[in-house]
């Protein structure tokens, strides 16, 4: 049986907006890969890999 996760009550509660000095704020991976802290659809917009399977062209 899988839990109702609909039926809890959060221990917080979220108010007011993000601070905008955090949103532009980005880490760096082992990698060398820059990750911000937010990604919204804007960021997705122009990135073509996202619509195709494993094993489908074109190879990425």
């Amino acid at each position: 049986m899988k839990p109702d996760f609909t039926k809890i009550e959060p221990a917080f509660k979220a108010e007011g907006k993000a601070n905008p000095e955090i949103l532009q704020e980005m880490w760096r991976t082992n990698e060398q890969i820059d990750v911000k802290p937010v990604y919204t659809q804007k960021d997705l917009a122009d990135i073509e890999h996202l619509h195709y399977l494993s094993g489908i062209p074109p190879p990425i």
